[in-house]
């Protein structure tokens, strides 16, 4: 996932991208609180620059709580129901994008509808909460 080729010029934008990917994939696999720090030596005689990720996984977070703000029961019901992380299974960070446009076709489509979501890390107990607030705009 990281693309940095042996011999050309080094290109940190590309290099950031890259590690943001590589966090998603940690994140997709639980580890929510990975770290991936670049660490770069240069030899200015070769006009070169050797880098070496240093990655720290973190421990495996779990999913913690599911709430729904601003909906009514039956709606609440049908949403936590399509939502596929049960409690205490490991946690994917990358869910949380898939899952809302799929959620957004559950929705009462008369409305205009506004989520905001809040995705807190739990380091105690190694748990993710997650908060739905929803909003309904003017008719359509």
């Amino acid at each position: 996932m990281i693309r940095a080729e042996p011999g050309q010029p080094a290109n940190t934008i590309r290099l950031g991208d890259n590690i943001r990917d590589v966090q998603k994939l940690y994140g997709s696999k639980g580890y929510v609180s990975a770290s991936i720090t670049p660490q770069f030596t240069f030899d200015d005689t070769d006009s070169t620059v050797a880098i070496r990720l240093e990655i720290k996984e973190g421990p495996v977070f779990h999913m913690g709580d599911l709430e729904f703000r601003g909906l009514d029961n039956s709606l609440t019901a049908k949403l936590r129901n399509a939502w596929k992380i049960r409690p205490g299974e490991v946690y994917n960070a990358a869910y949380l994008s898939e899952y809302l446009p799929s959620a957004q076709k559950l929705l009462p489509p008369t409305l205009d509808w506004e989520v905001s979501p809040h995705v807190t890390a739990n380091v105690r107990d190694k748990t993710v909460d997650v908060d739905l607030i929803y909003s309904a705009k003017a008719p359509k």
